[in-house]
């Protein structure tokens, strides 16, 4: 992330890109807890604690895994 400008300018870009980087880590928790519940059935309070606390990264890994885990518990507990 590079910007050219005033200080102002640089703080509210650098403000506007956080919460734009909060909004996708949102949507990418939702999208995985919606994949899992649809290939798992209800997810546990535990698994969503875990997914709260995840990084985008681990995010990106576990809805990769959707794709080929037999079970909750072997795409939560894979990292990348």
């Amino acid at each position: 992330m590079h910007f050219e400008g005033n200080q102002l300018d640089v703080e509210i870009f650098r403000y506007v890109y956080a919460q734009g980087e909060k909004a996708g880590h949102a949507a990418l928790r939702a999208l995985l807890i919606d994949q899992l519940t649809e290939r798992f059935g209800p997810l546990p309070e535990a698994a969503r604690g875990q997914i709260q606390q995840a990084g985008p990264e681990v995010l990106a890994h576990w809805g990769r895994r959707v794709l080929s885990a037999a079970s909750l518990d072997d795409v939560l507990a894979s990292a990348p």
